[in-house]
């Protein structure tokens, strides 16, 4: 028997959502969209509520993302939550661009000039990257998001790579270790100026700095939680074995991981934050907390992490 949700569980908050004050510099056209006065950049439908699309969208830029001066890109590895994020934005008007990121990992002691990446015969343009979590270094390449074979000549050994794309998740074989990654990214700077003019966040910023909005603060509990899934989704585990369960959310800014422990005990949602490592984390562990996160709808988008919830959820059988 699966985990059981009680309306009961609920608090008494306010759930009305929370206007966006435009600045004046922006005009609304006929079809519905907003245009930055001066500005050549395409219109887009930007809301005029902080909603949980726009909320999770914003939060998901910040802490696995980036924006700057109209161009902004966000990559990972789980097709499903890439593709999320790109419907959020093409919902509002904005156009993207998908490709994919390659990464081989090789020896050490592997020089530049001994590997080759090759597509049907034809060079293709990489380059070598130290790997974070040992001495090993990485081939690095882009793709096309395609089934293809790829040809690696690295020193007198060759190996072949290939790549196979499914509905929902991407797959890549190769003799090496090697990891595949999603890359998204846009150009609209009607968008990121309203980021900056209408909702007081500014792009470029590094995760070690970044805080949460005042407008999410205010926020009703439907959206604060779906904000905390997109969190969890891009930067968060799911943990379960035998009695033990866990949602954790790790990053170097504690200040951040604090935003959220004051956010979710105000929903009456327990969570704690302990040094793991070199990192922060926050930490859920209560069975009331995950009744209450579900009731207030929270969910996953990132396919593995989103299976493990759900096996955490039916693992409460006296529920």
């Amino acid at each position: 028997m699966c985990y059981q949700i009680h309306s009961r569980c609920k608090k008494l908050v306010n759930n009305s959502p929370v206007q966006i004050n435009t600045p004046n510099k922006y005009y609304l056209k006929e079809d519905g969209s907003i245009k930055k006065v001066g500005c050549k950049s395409p219109s887009i439908f930007f809301p005029t509520q902080y909603t949980s699309q726009l909320a999770s969208l914003i939060e998901a830029l910040k802490v696995e993302g980036y924006w700057k001066d109209g161009f902004g890109s966000i990559c990972n590895s789980n097709k499903l939550l890439i593709d999320r994020i790109q419907l959020l934005l093409e919902n509002l008007g904005i156009h993207v661009t998908r490709s994919l990121i390659l990464k081989v990992k090789v020896d050490s002691n592997v020089r530049e000039n001994e590997v080759k990446v090759l597509r049907n015969g034809v060079p293709v343009r990489f380059y070598m990257q130290k790997s974070p979590f040992n001495k090993m270094k990485l081939v690095v390449f882009r793709a096309h998001e395609v089934a293809e074979k790829y040809f690696l000549i690295i020193g007198k050994s060759s190996y072949n790579l290939s790549i196979k794309i499914h509905r929902t998740y991407i797959e890549t074989s190769c003799e090496l270790p090697a990891f595949i990654y999603i890359d998204l990214r846009f150009r609209s700077l009607t968008f990121t100026s309203l980021l900056k003019d209408a909702i007081k966040e500014n792009g470029g910023k590094k995760s070690r700095t970044i805080r949460l909005n005042m407008l999410l603060k205010r926020s009703p509990p439907s959206v604060i939680v779906a904000v905390f899934g997109m969190v969890v989704d891009c930067e968060g585990s799911v943990n379960h074995y035998k009695l033990f369960r866990r949602i954790k959310t790790r990053m170097v800014n504690r200040e951040y991981l604090e935003d959220w422990l004051k956010l979710l005990n105000h929903l009456g949602i327990y969570a704690s934050i302990f040094k793991d490592g070199a990192l922060y984390a926050l930490r859920i562990e209560g069975a009331e907390d995950f009744r209450k996160l579900v009731n207030y709808g929270f969910s996953l988008h990132h396919s593995i992490k989103r299976t493990k919830f759900q096996k955490l959820l039916c693992s409460y059988k006296r529920f």
